[in-house]
């Protein structure tokens, strides 16, 4: 699958491989897992094409994200596009997480790309890799960086084939699969759910696969937590919690369902901490549970009025934590990470067992 040098012949089977040049980058962090540098991203060409889009190196990618300046525009400093990709097994007896995440950061000398992968399995968590790199100023932040220990493989309208961590004798690798559905909560972020593989030396694993698009503007409230649920078959549950909340126990997010097909919004689901545990390192109260409760749909799901009180609502409670404490100015330190979750939804009547992740940051 994986040319160790470039190619100037296109691939076959509509794949591109993403190798990048060796060209020596300013690397703030360094990555885990054997790697000491990055390999340079360059600057986007006047169309908006990369240079290196027929030799297989770079081309672009996905569709991009709604972003607050136009497709293309010159970038502003201050702006921040993130590219996240969480992979969630199926299994019901050990959750395999994988979550992959390109944070681009806009400045005035060039693009911060915070790159971060990590594997949680059985109770244990790796950081499989975290580093920052600069690039030159390009039209396109946006776009997945690959270089060191990260393969990129395109498809068929340039979607992502193929995501690899290679640096022996770690390798795993993200194969997204079939796509099922698609939330837009607002204008600055697209939500995409895949089935979706994780391919290990032991072998593959099932599961799904949530893309996350998101950009904000300069000065605008950063992203907080996030729940994507799931039933094991064909019912999927996303919730959002609005930037820049200022009560984080207790709150009105954003939600969206999908059962047997058929999707719905909910706008105004009060979600609150039903329990909290002591993070002695941080000096911070982390939950342990959540209480969900929404009256009805919102708007655009085609129910035709409102639906019975407590329409949609649930318990959940964490399984596993898999939480990061980072260094801060002050006694009271940063934390983010993932929370394992299982518990139990209604959604217009129907009762259902779910599994799942919740995405959890305190600043």
């Amino acid at each position: 699958m994986f040319s160790p040098t470039p190619s100037r012949n296109p691939v076959p089977h509509r794949l591109r491989v993403f190798l990048v040049p060796l060209v020596p980058l300013w690397l703030l962090a360094t990555a885990c897992g054997g790697t000491d540098r990055g390999d340079a991203l360059p600057g986007d060409s006047e169309d908006g094409a990369s240079p290196f889009a027929e030799g297989g190196a770079l081309a672009p990618e996905d569709d991009p994200p709604p972003a607050p300046s136009p497709e293309g525009a010159a970038p502003v400093a201050g702006a921040e596009h993130l590219r996240a990709l969480t992979f969630l097994s199926l299994a019901s007896d050990s959750t395999t997480l994988l979550p992959w995440s390109f944070r681009s950061t806009i400045t005035e000398e060039g693009i911060l790309r915070h790159r971060q992968a990590s594997l949680g399995r059985g109770g244990t968590w790796e950081l499989l890799l975290a580093d920052t790199l600069v690039t030159p100023l390009s039209r396109f932040p946006w776009r997945i960086l690959p270089g060191g220990p990260v393969r990129l493989v395109v498809g068929e309208g340039d979607a992502v084939a193929s995501l690899l961590f290679d640096a022996p004798p770690r390798t795993v690798e993200l194969i997204p699969g079939e796509f099922l559905a698609e939330w837009v909560p607002d204008a600055g972020s697209v939500w995409r759910i895949h089935r979706g593989e994780v391919v290990l030396p032991s072998g593959g694993i099932q599961g799904l696969l949530l893309d996350l698009s998101r950009s904000r503007g300069p000065g605008s409230a950063p992203g907080l937590d996030w729940m994507f649920l799931h039933d094991g078959a064909g019912t999927q549950v996303l919730l959002r919690e609005p930037p820049g909340a200022a009560e984080r126990e207790a709150g009105v997010w954003l939600g969206w369902s999908r059962v047997a097909f058929q999707e719905r919004n909910w706008n105004e689901v009060q979600v609150r901490w039903s329990g909290v545990r002591p993070l002695e390192r941080a000096r911070r109260d982390v939950p342990t549970g959540w209480s969900l409760e929404a009256r009805r749909p919102g708007a655009g799901t085609g129910t035709g009025g409102a639906a019975p009180a407590a329409a949609f609502g649930g318990e959940l409670r964490v399984v596993r934590s898999f939480l990061n404490v980072e260094e801060g100015p002050g006694p009271i330190l940063p934390v983010e990470g993932f929370l394992e979750v299982e518990g139990e939804i209604l959604i217009l009547g129907e009762r259902l067992a779910v599994r799942g992740v919740v995405r959890h940051r305190q600043r």
